[in-house]
């Protein structure tokens, strides 16, 4: 009843996932001033949710990428919330590219943006089947960053 439906459940479980799980874990790569070791310290801090056994992460993945493989995203308000987040990540991760390499060229900072947003998906599609597989999905991303 405080919901008024399993709908207006599952819109407050989005929310809190949102306000309580990601939006922590992009924040530095939101700041004012995003520091230059911002998106290394996003990608090991992710890795190492996705491999401890018992954590929300790895247990049951993304709330928001299992959303998308689920019927329900075929609601239109469902599936902005998930594009939302998509396009939240790949903005955040562009930052952190930006301040750890600004002489990069815009175009190279917003290819690698896409490329690591695709493999942070990918690594929480994973997670639930083949933990080995999302956590090299994870260290690809890593790998793939210049240095400062």
């Amino acid at each position: 009843n405080t919901f008024a439906s399993k709908r207006g459940l599952f819109d407050a479980a989005v929310q809190s996932y949102l306000d309580e799980i990601i939006h922590p874990r992009l924040r530095p790569l939101q700041a004012e001033t995003v520091g230059a070791d911002a998106v290394v310290v996003y990608f090991t801090g992710l890795r190492a949710a996705l491999a401890e056994r018992g954590n929300p992460a790895s247990d049951n993945g993304c709330l928001l990428i299992n959303a998308a493989g689920a019927p329900i995203s075929q609601d239109s308000r469902v599936a902005s919330v998930i594009s939302a987040y998509r396009a939240e990540l790949e903005v955040a991760l562009g930052r952190g590219i930006a301040a750890r390499t600004p002489a990069l060229p815009q175009v190279e900072q917003e290819r690698l943006a896409r490329m690591l947003t695709s493999l942070v998906i990918a690594a929480m599609t994973l997670v639930r089947i083949d933990t080995a597989e999302s956590l090299n999905a994870i260290d690809t991303a890593l790998q793939l960053l210049p240095g400062e």
